[in-house]
C-alpha cells in the first residue's frame, strides 16, 4: 500500500523516468540490435567509427546515456 505522502514521489520518479527515456530515444535513435541480428555482426557495426567525428555509435550511447544519468540525478 501507498501513502498519499509516498504517491507523490513514485508519480515524480515515473516522470522522471519517461524525460530520461525520451531524451534517449531522441539522441540515440540508431543503436536498436533486432532480435534476428547476429550480435558479433551488430556489435561490430555499432563499434565502426562514424563520419564526421569519427566517433562510434557505441561510444555515441555510452556518452549519452553518462548524460541522462546526470541528468536524472539532478533531477
Amino acid at each position: 500500500m501507498i501513502v498519499s505522502g509516498n504517491k507523490s514521489c513514485v508519480v515524480q520518479a515515473q516522470y522522471i523516468f519517461l524525460h530520461h527515456v525520451m531524451l534517449e530515444a531522441l539522441l540515440l535513435n540508431d543503436v536498436t540490435v533486432p532480435a534476428s541480428a547476429n550480435f558479433s555482426d551488430e556489435y561490430r557495426r555499432l563499434r565502426k567509427p562514424q563520419q564526421p567525428d569519427k566517433q562510434s555509435r557505441i561510444g555515441r550511447q555510452f556518452e549519452v546515456g553518462a548524460l541522462c544519468n546526470v541528468v536524472y540525478r539532478l533531477n
